[in-house]
């Protein structure tokens, strides 16, 4: 299993941020009035996503941690180039888990959760 001290709170974290907050971008745009909408959609399908996937073993916040800490890569310019597009990949299938979670059950995206973020927990220990 996966020790408790591993894990990179800091990139997960302003990952979890940019999530919520990049519906505010609409608000000196051009469309305005679209902000509210997508606010609110937003944090919505984030909370459910966040449900969905959290198994009791490993919450989805800890999980993004590891698969963080995982893709380091030393090189702190490489890392910020490759993370985020791994985080967008990771969170679309944690969204796809959970649509198709809502079809299946919890059970099913919190087990596929698990399989994912062991893996890139893996792949971490190889490359270490």
């Amino acid at each position: 299993m996966i020790p408790n001290n591993y894990g990179n709170q800091l990139y997960a974290g302003i990952f979890v941020f940019l999530i919520l907050v990049w519906p505010l971008s609409f608000a000196e745009g051009t469309k305005p009035h679209l902000m509210w909408p997508f606010l609110i959609t937003n944090t919505s399908l984030f909370i459910l996503v966040w449900y969905f996937n959290s198994h009791p073993e490993m919450s989805y916040f800890r999980g993004l941690s590891v698969i963080c800490a995982s893709m380091m890569t030393g090189c702190l310019q490489m890392t910020i180039m490759i993370l985020p597009w791994v985080l967008a990949f990771v969170s679309l299938t944690s969204l796809f888990f959970t649509l198709v979670g809502l079809i299946k059950g919890r059970k099913f995206t919190q087990e596929r959760w698990m399989k994912l973020v062991l893996a890139f927990y893996n792949r971490g220990q190889i490359n270490s």
